[in-house]
């Protein structure tokens, strides 16, 4: 082995993956992956299934939310009107 195949053997070991590669790698193993920058996560990507599925929860947590407001003691409009002398 010569200098120059050491050499490009060594680059394609250290080699970072292109976006190409990291995406094409997320949607055959249907796996996450967050990118940094800086030791801060800027991009993640998540399986279509799993984006389903947190939406279904999200949904969820907005329905929950809603129910313990109609819950508390509240104000209608026009006692709040009066109030206010309006």
């Amino acid at each position: 082995m010569n200098a120059i195949q050491l050499e490009t053997l060594i680059d394609d070991i250290y080699a970072k993956p292109t976006l190409n590669e990291l995406l094409a790698q997320a949607i055959l193993n249907h796996e996450r992956m967050t990118l940094t920058y800086q030791d801060k996560i800027f991009v993640a990507l998540i399986p279509t299934e799993q984006v389903d599925l947190i939406e279904k929860i999200e949904d969820c947590i907005d329905i929950a939310t809603i129910q313990e407001r109609q819950d508390e003691d509240s104000t209608s409009l026009s006692d709040l009107k009066k109030a206010l002398g309006l």
